[in-house]
């Protein structure tokens, strides 16, 4: 079994937990190895980012959204926003899948 296998009922038990930030983090880095920038802050509500050459996802921690942006000429910009209490497990690898790609 691969070491970075987590099971959907795992992370849905994850998700309802009210310090879901750091999880979230370290489960989207387990995920994405190409990575070119990486930030978990607790000092700014647990929010974080992993960015790649021109997408990166975001946790915005003081307001519980999950966001992806996309690089265009020169400025992020938001492709998708979704509420922390709108995210599952499905959610969550389908937003890591279309970073990748």
């Amino acid at each position: 079994m691969n070491e970075n296998y987590i099971d959907s009922e795992f992370f849905e038990i994850q998700l309802k937990h009210p310090h879901i930030n750091k999880f979230l983090f370290q489960y989207c880095l387990s995920q994405m190895a190409m990575y070119i920038f990486c930030n978990y802050d607790d000092n700014s509500f647990g929010s974080w980012y992993i960015e790649l050459l021109c997408k990166r996802i975001i946790y915005d921690g003081r307001d519980g959204y999950f966001i992806i942006q996309y690089k265009s000429e020169g400025k992020w910009e938001d492709y998708t926003m979704i509420s922390r209490n709108d995210l599952s497990y499905s959610i969550v690898n389908r937003l890591i899948s279309e970073v990748l790609t």
